[in-house]
């Protein structure tokens, strides 16, 4: 039993239509010209109830033969065999012409034959005479329809290839394309999360240089956690996405070498729903809005307090960085760490992202994305 899926149907649908429209164009024009008794059709000299059986089985003729050579080449190249290339194309579609005329005759001439035995209709087609040997009047019909589908079909199948040629052309550009933006968006991503802070850099490494005389153990601590930082920005290149748990991980890393060069003047709390820990998120895109927290608010003032906050409402995740230091200015500029932050969420979650500074009833950054994503396979 023959099985067609919805695109195989709707293109057999189509190749019929196409072809019935052609042929009944045809039919039509050859009896106008016929009942126009224009000597250019000759049905024969029968009349009435004969004359309407011949009209009939030339429509039958003119319909019967394109009909099964369209369907021989569907079904052998878009149905069974499917070929990949157009040259594996072309021969598939001469195939199937050949093969569908030499059916489509075969069944028409049994017909036919039937007919004019019954009805004694005067017999149809011509005969063909090669080398002074005339063939049989079913090698006439086959020979003589081979030839006439071959000119007709010739140039509707190179007027095909030619078109497919183009489309596989446009589409070859137009992966190509796709490839050159995936790997620039792989490119801007890359240089994004290669960012670490060199001010940052250099104020832990004075940390630690100070720290290694006046207190070893809190120096090799900062080295360790610092290395931590390193291996997480450096191991994951090919990540675009982390959850949660890993990016808040990493956040506590990053807190413990700044908690370090603060001391008591540093205070870091978190409040993370546990439910949010699988979602999946931009790859640092908490460690830089708490260095700006630090950096410009808590670092102003004596006593300076950190807060994360990461839960989930009404199908958006909410990330909420607080600091207690000075409030935001009314036009807030994008430092690194906003810009990366912008730049990330733009990238991987495009038009399903908010982000928004606000000073009352405290001071925070929140980001909220509006896609939740559970698995790299969405």
């Amino acid at each position: 039993m023959i099985s067609l899926s919805q695109e195989q149907k709707a293109l057999w649908i189509k190749e019929n239509k196409r072809y019935f429209n052609v042929i009944f164009a045809i039919s039509l024009i050859y009896a106008l010209l016929h009942f126009s008794k224009l000597p250019l059709v000759i049905v024969g000299e029968s009349s009435g109830f004969k004359f309407v059986l011949e009209i009939i089985l030339r429509f039958l003729n003119f319909s019967l033969i394109p009909y099964a050579a369209i369907n021989a080449i569907f079904f052998l190249k878009d149905y069974w065999l499917k070929p990949d290339s157009l040259s594996q194309q072309n021969i598939l579609r001469y195939a199937g012409l050949v093969s569908g005329i030499i059916v489509g005759t075969t069944v028409f001439n049994w017909i036919a034959n039937l007919f004019e035995a019954i009805f004694q209709l005067t017999p149809m087609g011509a005969s063909i005479i090669i080398d002074g040997k005339v063939l049989s009047s079913y090698a006439s019909s086959v020979t003589a329809n081979l030839i006439l589908g071959l000119i007709i079909s010739v140039p509707v199948f190179i007027k095909q290839s030619k078109k497919q040629e183009q489309e596989l052309k446009k589409k070859e550009q137009e992966l190509t394309i796709e490839k050159l933006k995936q790997l620039k968006t792989q490119a801007e991503l890359e240089a994004l999360q290669a960012k670490i802070n060199p001010h940052f850099l250099y104020n832990s490494l004075n940390s630690i240089a100070g720290l290694i005389f006046e207190n070893p153990q809190k120096a090799e601590k900062m080295v360790i956690s610092l290395s931590e930082l390193f291996r997480y920005s450096t191991n994951s290149h090919s990540k675009n996405y982390v959850t949660v748990l890993d990016e808040v991980k990493m956040a506590r890393t990053y807190f413990e070498i700044e908690k370090i060069r603060f001391d008591d003047a540093l205070v870091y709390e978190e409040a993370i729903d546990e439910n949010t820990n699988h979602f999946f998120i931009p790859r640092f895109l908490i460690q830089p809005l708490i260095e700006n927290a630090i950096k410009h608010g808590a670092s102003k003032v004596e006593f300076a307090k950190i807060k994360l906050q990461i839960m989930c409402l009404n199908q958006s995740l909410i990330i909420q960085i607080f600091d207690n230091g000075p409030n935001f200015p009314d036009n807030v500029t994008q430092g690194y760490g906003l810009k990366s932050t912008f730049e990330k969420l733009r990238i991987l979650f495009p038009n399903q992202f908010e982000v928004q500074c606000k000073n009352q009833p405290e001071k925070y950054i929140e980001i909220r994305i509006n896609k939740l994503i559970t698995s790299l396979n969405e």
